[in-house]
């Protein structure tokens, strides 16, 4: 089994800029497969997204944790 390299990406947000990786793979007919674990980001899930070759994953860093930044660092980190 091979480890498909991540793209990393970034998404604005109220409040924040959100961080993630796409890591393809498959044929592109599987949806796909996003991890995702609190307060737990995307370093967390390298080993796991490896068992999935035949599906895109995705991964991120929550608000305000790793690789997100939040524009207010005394903000909380959760959103509704």
């Amino acid at each position: 089994m091979t480890l498909t390299e991540a793209t990393t990406r970034t998404l604005e947000a109220p409040g924040a800029t959100l961080t993630y990786d796409v890591r393809p793979g498959g044929t592109g007919t599987a949806p796909p497969l996003f991890l995702i674990g609190s307060p737990m980001g995307t370093a967390g899930f390298g080993t796991l997204a490896s068992h999935f070759p035949d599906r895109t994953v995705l991964t991120y860093d929550p608000r305000g944790a790793e690789r997100s930044q939040k524009s207010d660092p005394t903000s909380p980190s959760n959103r509704r």
